[in-house]
């Protein structure tokens, strides 16, 4: 169960069916072993790996070269079972 409160506002009460509870002892064991790959999976492009967060630089001449070599990291990272969300 998870109740968030603000204030003197106290909605009711969410079950928590998957995922790890913020602030857990767990949560930054269970991300290394999810993300440990990552930078495997990357060798070939530079990446810069930093807590949660992971950044892929990726140039070319054109448009079209760019967006061949970004499809191929996504088809990786998706093969290696690691979901993106990409902002």
């Amino acid at each position: 169960m998870q109740i968030t409160r603000v204030g003197q506002q106290t909605p009711e009460s969410l079950l928590i069916t998957y995922g790890v509870l913020q602030d857990s002892i767990l949560g930054p064991l269970l991300l290394t072993l999810y993300i440990n790959d990552l930078p495997l999976l990357l060798a070939k492009h530079k990446s810069n790996l930093y807590a949660d967060d992971t950044t892929v630089m990726i140039s070319g001449c054109s448009t079209e070269e760019v967006t061949q070599k970004l499809n191929l990291v996504l088809d990786l990272v998706s093969k290696g079972a690691v979901s993106i969300n990409c902002h």
